[in-house]
């Protein structure tokens, strides 16, 4: 917000809850949505509707990462929307266990 201040860039900010409502987007040509890790499944159509008519999006690769209440989603929710997706990568186990662990950080 500063940075678009400093550039004498109209801006405003609108809560999860508002992006469902329609006359609400309309005022905006671009949508920002910037470390929204925790979004509804609405705001989250919301979202794509804006930008599949035609609005522009900018989107952190963590938005809506989880819904509403902070749980984790199983996939991301803009997958195929913007062209890109987030793959989660789980670490193979390592067979170490504990006390192994404990033993190598005292060496």
């Amino acid at each position: 917000s500063e940075v678009l201040s400093d550039l004498n860039v109209a801006h405003d900010f609108i809560i999860d809850q508002a992006l469902t409502k329609p006359e609400m987007l309309k005022r905006f040509k671009t949508l920002i949505v910037a470390n929204a890790r925790c979004m509804s499944d609405e705001a989250v159509k919301a979202v794509k509707k804006f930008a599949q008519q035609g609005g522009t999006v900018y989107i952190s690769f963590n938005a809506a990462t989880a819904d509403e209440l902070g749980f984790d989603r199983q996939e991301w929710p803009f997958k195929g929307v913007f062209g890109w997706h987030i793959r989660t990568v789980k670490a193979p186990a390592s067979g170490i266990t504990e006390v192994s662990k404990r033993a190598i950080k005292q060496r």
